[in-house]
């Protein structure tokens, strides 16, 4: 998820028996929507992982513009937010959700891939963001291919470039929305970063975007709900050093500014 400037709120959220991240942005930019990340769950297991919250936020203007916000709110510079060892051997990072200026439009493509070719571990992350979207009376998601292979290309770049840091950084001008993870093991990392971004549902309100406020606390779980997003796909690449980046793409992307979940 992605808007023209995206601030980043960086979070921590330790998974149980894991130390992980969430991606914490504050705003996010979509190449036309805005979109935001999310924020810091406290962890209380010996594992690490890191999750970004990606959601972004797009901000509903009559213009078919889009920015993106990372860290700090500006032009479509990307941020990221790191995890201090603990004295636990894991845990969670969560990054504030990025926010979009403008509604996404409706996707014209259809999805590349059902979920009858996924593993295990991708199959549950898939059925828990559906999970989430039934509570709340939306169409389940469909897994697509192009997306997931976008998804495990930016997993490969922070994986390279972050190292076993578990630092999360948010893509830009991608046109899709995006929540990001690390875990400092290799246990069910697609699993674990649904389940961290779906439990950001007691964090949510019904309010409308904004991109500020609490938004990095619920800011994932609202892209994973949002009304108009149609297809998810999502990628795992190795630290080198025992942790794992994940990375989760949506389309149409959501956290559109002034707009809620469910009236997208």
């Amino acid at each position: 998820m992605h808007f023209s400037t995206r601030p980043v709120l960086a979070a921590l959220l330790l998974a149980s028996g894991a130390l992980s991240k969430k991606c914490g942005k504050g705003k996010h930019r979509s190449q036309n929507p805005t979109t935001l990340a999310t924020s810091i769950v406290p962890a209380t297991s010996s594992v690490v992982s890191i999750l970004e919250t990606s959601s972004i936020i797009v901000q509903a203007t009559s213009s078919a513009s889009s920015t993106s916000i990372i860290v700090t709110p500006s032009t479509a510079s990307s941020i990221s937010a790191v995890v201090t060892p603990s004295t636990t051997s894991s845990t969670s990072v969560v990054v504030a959700p990025s926010t979009t200026s403008t509604s996404s439009a409706a996707a014209t493509t259809t999805a590349s891939s059902s979920s009858s070719s996924l593993t295990a571990d991708q199959q549950a992350a898939l059925d828990i963001q559906n999970s989430a979207r039934a509570n709340v009376s939306e169409t389940a998601l469909t897994w697509d291919d192009d997306l997931a292979s976008d998804a495990l290309s930016w997993a490969e770049h922070l994986a390279s470039t972050a190292g076993s840091s578990g630092t999360l950084t948010h893509a830009s001008g991608t046109g899709e929305g995006e929540n990001l993870y690390w875990q400092s093991d290799s246990d069910t990392p697609y699993t674990n970063a649904a389940n961290a971004w779906a439990d950001e549902k007691s964090e949510y309100n019904g309010e409308a975007i904004t991109g500020t406020g609490n938004f990095e606390e619920y800011g994932h779980y609202t892209q994973i709900i949002w009304k108009s997003t149609t297809k998810v796909g999502m990628g795992v690449a190795s630290d080198g050093a025992g942790g794992y980046y994940v990375v989760a793409r949506y389309s149409p992307e959501g956290n559109v500014i002034g707009e809620t979940p469910t009236t997208a």
